[in-house]
């Protein structure tokens, strides 16, 4: 009797589904000295690991204009890009304030509820500054692996580049660990909402959302 040849499997086609969309985007030109001291030097109250600006609309300073249109601009494209939306529907920013950690303090772990995606802009950072983001699902049987990547992990981090910006859903899990180098990391967070017609009509979920005064 020929025993059977057991046939070796072919390379793994792989494919992700359901990914979830982290943009960077560079700011191509440097904060201007007016708008460096603008953002350092606001009031500040603690926060849970570090401070925060008291101020929470800091984009309607009239001193960051050109950051609030290099903003805007990325939040649309973002959003474009990824959601591609049918119907006249935008994100607005409906928050923003500044983030100051200095050395042995941290950004506790969070989520930004009320908003639909969110952002940071990194004012002043150094070359090992960086933020953690969490998975949202939990997979119930855990096996350890061997090697970390974008499958198995249940974290993943990116370092903090000066001048660049990050946007993400905000029921995304994230923090910033305990800093280990002299001087004050500056960081800049902001929410948005959608405004203009969600859903559909004829799936009967459709809203038609207004924006919020001040924040055009």
């Amino acid at each position: 009797m020929i025993g059977l040849v057991q046939s070796q499997p072919k390379k793994m086609d792989l494919q992700f589904i359901f990914p979830t969309s982290v943009g960077f985007f560079d700011f191509k030109k440097s904060l201007t000295e007016e708008e460096m001291n603008c953002l350092i030097n606001l009031d500040r109250s603690k926060n849970e690991g570090n401070f925060r600006s008291e101020k929470s609309d800091v984009l309607n300073l009239p001193q960051l204009k050109p950051l609030k249109d290099f903003i805007t601009q990325s939040v649309d494209h973002y959003f474009n890009e990824i959601y591609k939306p049918l119907f006249d529907v935008k994100l607005q920013v409906t928050q923003s304030w500044v983030n100051y950690t200095d050395k042995d303090q941290f950004h506790h772990k969070h989520r930004h509820s009320n908003s639909f995606v969110s952002g940071v802009f990194y004012v002043k950072t150094d070359e090992q500054d960086k933020i953690i983001f969490y998975r949202s699902s939990d997979q119930g049987l855990r096996v350890t692996p061997k090697e970390y990547n974008i499958s198995n992990s249940e974290s993943w981090w990116f370092h903090t580049k000066q001048s660049t910006l990050i946007l993400f859903p905000s029921g995304l899990e994230h923090m910033v660990e305990s800093k280990k180098t002299d001087g004050t990391r500056i960081s800049l967070s902001f929410n948005t909402f959608p405004f203009g017609v969600v859903g559909d009509k004829t799936a009967l979920n459709e809203a038609v959302l207004t924006g919020v005064s001040g924040y055009e």
